[in-house]
C-alpha cells in the first residue's frame, strides 16, 4: 500500500502530487549503506482545504503554493540526526533515502521553504521502524505554516551566565561567551551539544565570527580587550586593549572591521583585522552593549541599554544616522542584537523582561515582540535564516527561535483603476481581480509579479465582487445600475449581465458554485442568483441596508450585516428563510467573513471601531474587538488563525490573532483601505486603497 504525506494549504482548490525520492549516496550527501542500515520511501501531495469539494489533483503549482525547496530530516528516538536530505527543488519527482542506521521510534521531518529560504511549512512522523536492507514508507505527514510568527523548538545547557552568541559562516558550529566562567562554549549546531570549552578574557560578553570562519572575536568587560580565537584548534591568538567595559561585537561582511560596544564611556572602537589596531571610536547611546551589521556592510545596529534604544551607525562615515525605542524595563533593556541574513529585520533580546524585538530594517519600527529563557543577554542567526539562537542568563539555556515566515509587511503596491472598492483572488492563487468604482472597470493583477495584465469595463460603480469555487467565473454587483456583471476568467469578456436589487452591494457564492447571494443596499433585500442560468431565484427580506455578505463553508448559512439596523440577518440557504437576527456593533455592514471551519463569523463595526465575533452555534456575540479607525473590509488567513481588517480612515490594516482574539500587528497600507483578500496558499494579503487607485500587497 503506498502512502502520502500532504502537505495542507488552506483553499488551494486542487491537489498536488508529488513523489520526492533522492538517492542521497549518489548525491553527495555522505550517506553509506550497511549491514544495519535501510531507506526510507515519501511522497508528497497537496490537498484542497478541508471545506472544499474533494476529488480533484494536478501537478503543484509552485508558484501558487510559494514553496520552492524541500527539505527531509530523519531523526532516532533521542533527537540526533541520523539522515537530512535536500534541498530539493519544489517540481522535483520520485526517489529515497537510503543508508539511515536501522531502529524504531525513527522521525521524519519535512520542511518546506519559500525562495528566500524561509520556512513556510512544516511537519512530522514519529514511531517509523527502520528495518536493516528493507524500505520503509513512512506513513500520512500533514504539513502546515508554522505558528504565527515564531516557535521555541530546542534549549541547550552550556557555561555559567552565557551571555553572547556567534554562528560559524558554514552554519556547524555555535559559539557562547559565558560571562561569569571566563569561557566560550563550541556547540555543533547538528545535533545541538557542547563540544568545546575555551577560557577568554575576564568577563567575556560579545562574540563575532570573521566572514571566512578562520577566527572568533571576544569582547572581555572586565579588562577592557578583546580576545581573537583561530577557530581551526580553538586557540586564543591575540588580545586587543579597546574602551571602557566592551561588550558587543560584530564584524564587516568583507571582514576588514570589528565593531565593539564599549558600555562605561558609550562609545563604539572600530578595529581594522589586519593589524588588529583600534582605527576609531563613535559616540552612541547610554551604556552599548549588543551590535550587528547590514549583510551589505553599510549600517551597524547598536542596543544602548540605559538608553533603551538602537542607535544605526552608517559604516561609510561612521555617524549616527537612526535612533530607535526598544525594551520596556525602567533600568534598561536592550542587550542582544542580530540581523537577518536578507537585511530585512533586525532581532534584539531585552533582558528585563524575557522578549526578544523584532525590527523591521526598511523603516526601523518594532513589528513583533517574543517570549523567550529568563534574562536574554544575546543572540545569533542561522546563515540560512533558518533559527535565531538566544542565550538566556538567568537559567543557563539557549532558546531556539524558528523562523517561520515573514512577518506582516507591505512588499508591493500596484497602480489600478480610479477608486478601487474590492478585491477577490481566484482558487488556484494566480490572479486578483478588483473593482474600481470611479471608472465602472475590474482590474486583473497577475499574483506571479503583481502586475496589471486587464481591465474590464462593467456596469456603472462596481463595487463587491465574488469569484466561483472553479475560478471560472467572477460576479460583479454594480452598485449604481442595480445590476451584476458576469465575467468569463478564461478571457476576461462579460458574458451576462443580470438585474439585481436596489443598489447591490455585497455579494457572496457557495461553496458548490450553485447560488450567489447580492446584498441589495436600497431595497433591504437579498437576491438569489441561479448561476446555471444566471437568474433570479429567489428575493430574501433582511435588515436596514444590507452590506457585507458571506457563506459558511458548508454552504447552509448566509451572514448578511445590516448598516441601518446594527444587525446581521442569518438565511438558511435550504429555504432561503432568515432564521435570525444578531445585534453587533454600531454602524456595522462593511465586512463579513466565515472563519474555515465555519464556527464563527467575523463582523466589522464602522462607527465604534470594532470587530463582532459570532459564535456559529448559537448565533451569540462571544466577543468585540478594538481595531483601526472605520474597519471596513474583512479576510481570514486559510488556516483560520488570523483575521485581516482594513482600516479605512487611518490607513492602516489591523491582524486580529484567533486563538484569543487579540490584535497583534497593525500594518500602514495605501490611502483609504476597503476591501481586501487573502491568497489561497495564505502567503499574501492583497488591500484594495480606495483615494490612491493602489494595491498594497502584504507579505505574511
Amino acid at each position: 500500500m503506498k502512502n502520502t504525506l500532504k502537505i495542507v494549504t488552506p483553499l488551494l482548490h486542487l491537489a498536488l502530487c508529488i513523489f520526492l525520492i533522492i538517492f542521497l549516496s549518489a548525491c553527495g550527501e555522505g550517506i553509506y549503506s550497511s549491514s544495519d542500515t535501510g531507506s526510507i520511501t515519501f511522497s508528497v501531495e497537496l490537498q484542497r482545504a478541508p471545506n472544499e469539494i474533494s476529488g480533484f489533483s494536478q501537478a503543484i503549482d509552485c508558484g501558487s503554493s510559494g514553496v520552492s525547496t524541500v527539505e527531509a530530516q530523519v531523526f532516532d528516538e533521542s533527537d540526533s540526526l541520523l539522515a537530512s536530505g535536500g534541498p530539493w527543488n519544489c517540481g522535483a519527482h520520485s526517489g529515497t533515502i537510503t543508508g539511515i542506521s536501522a531502529g524504531s521510534n525513527r522521525k521524519v521531518v519535512i520542511i518546506c521553504r519559500d525562495s528566500s529560504g524561509y520556512v513556510i511549512y512544516r511537519g512530522e512522523v514519529t514511531g517509523v521502524e527502520v528495518l536493516a536492507g528493507h524500505i520503509t514508507n513512512v506513513g500520512a505527514i500533514t504539513v502546515e505554516r508554522p505558528s504565527y510568527p515564531n516557535i521555541a523548538v530546542d534549549t541547550i545547557s552550556v557555561g555559567d551566565s552565557p551571555e553572547s552568541v556567534a554562528v560559524m559562516p558554514n552554519g556547524n558550529y555555535v559559539y557562547v561567551a559565558n560571562q561569569m566562567g571566563d569561557t566560550v562554549s563550541v556547540i555543533q549546531s547538528s545535533n545541538n551539544t557542547v563540544v568545546d570549552t575555551i577560557t577568554v578574557g575576564s568577563n567575556p560578553r560579545g562574540i563575532a565570527v570573521t566572514p571566512n570562519g578562520s577566527y572568533v572575536y571576544v569582547a572581555n568587560a572586565n579588562d577592557d580587550t578583546v580576545s581573537v580565537i583561530q577557530t581551526s584548534d580553538n586557540t586564543v591568538i591575540d588580545t586587543i586593549s579597546v574602551g571602557d567595559q566592551p561588550g558587543g561585537i560584530t564584524i564587516t561582511p568583507n571582514g576588514s572591521y570589528v565593531y565593539v560596544t564599549n558600555y562605561i564611556d558609550s562609545t563604539v572602537s572600530v578595529i581594522q583585522t589586519s593589524d588588529n589596531t583600534v582605527i576609531d571610536t563613535i559616540s552612541v547611546g547610554a551604556s552599548p552593549m549588543g551590535i550587528a551589521i547590514t549583510p551589505n556592510g553599510n549600517y551597524v545596529y547598536v542596543a544602548n541599554y540605559i538608553g533603551k534604544t538602537v542607535s544605526v551607525i552608517r559604516t561609510s562615515d561612521n555617524a549616527v544616522v537612526a535612533t530607535i525605542s526598544v525594551g520596556s524595563d525602567i533600568f534598561g533593556d536592550p542587550r542582544g542584537i542580530a540581523i537577518t541574513p536578507n537585511g530585512s529585520y533586525v532581532y534584539v533580546s531585552n533582558v528585563n523582561n524575557n522578549t526578544v524585538s523584532v525590527i523591521q530594517t526598511s523603516n526601523n519600527i518594532v513589528i513583533d515582540t517574543i517570549s523567550v529563557g529568563d534574562g536574554p543577554f544575546a543572540l545569533a542567526i542561522t546563515p540560512n535564516g533558518n533559527y535565531v539562537y538566544v542565550v538566556n542568563a538567568n537559567d543557563n539555556t539557549v532558546s531556539v527561535i524558528g523562523f517561520s515566515g515573514h512577518p506582516d509587511t507591505v512588499v508591493d503596491t500596484i497602480s489600478v483603476g480610479s477608486q478601487p472598492y474590492h478585491t477577490a483572488i481566484t482558487p488556484n492563487g494566480n490572479y486578483a481581480y478588483v473593482t474600481n468604482g470611479n471608472d465602472s472597470t475590474v482590474s486583473v493583477i497577475q499574483t506571479s509579479d503583481n502586475t496589471e495584465v486587464d481591465t474590464i469595463l462593467v456596469g456603472a460603480v462596481p463595487f463587491a465582487l465574488a469569484i466561483t469555487p472553479n475560478g471560472n467565473y467572477v460576479y460583479v454587483a454594480n452598485a449604481n445600475d442595480n445590476t451584476v456583471s458576469v465575467i468569463q476568467t478564461s478571457d476576461n469578456s462579460v458574458i451576462d449581465t443580470i438585474s439585481a436589487g436596489g443598489y447591490p452591494y455585497g455579494i457572496a457564492i457557495t461553496p458548490n458554485g450553485s447560488y450567489v447571494y447580492v446584498a441589495n443596499h436600497d431595497d433591504n433585500t437579498v437576491s438569489v442568483i441561479q448561476t446555471l442560468d444566471n437568474t433570479v431565484v429567489d428575493v430574501i427580506l433582511v435588515g436596514g441596508y444590507p452590506e457585507g455578505t458571506a457563506v459558511t463553508p458548508n454552504g447552509s448559512y448566509v451572514y448578511v450585516a445590516n448598516a441601518n439596523d446594527d444587525t446581521v440577518s442569518v438565511i438558511q440557504t435550504s429555504d432561503n428563510t432568515v432564521i435570525d437576527t444578531i445585534s453587533v456593533g454600531s454602524g456595522t455592514g462593511g465586512g463579513v467573513a466565515v472563519t474555515p471551519n465555519g464556527s464563527y463569523v467575523y463582523v466589522t463595526n464602522h462607527t465604534d471601531t470594532t470587530v463582532s465575533v459570532i459564535q456559529t452555534l448559537d448565533n451569540t456575540v462571544i466577543d468585540t474587538i478594538s481595531v483601526g479607525s472605520f474597519p471596513w473590509g474583512i479576510a481570514i488567513t486559510p488556516n483560520g488563525s488570523y483575521v485581516y481588517v482594513t482600516n479605512a480612515n487611518d490607513d492602516t490594516v489591523s491582524v486580529i490573532q484567533t486563538s484569543d482574539n487579540t490584535v497583534i500587528d497593525t500594518i500602514s497600507v495605501g490611502d483609504s483601505p476597503i476591501g481586501i483578500a487573502v491568497m489561497p496558499n495564505g502567503s499574501y494579503v492583497y488591500v484594495a486603497n480606495h483615494w490612491d487607485d493602489t494595491i498594497s500587497v502584504i507579505g505574511f
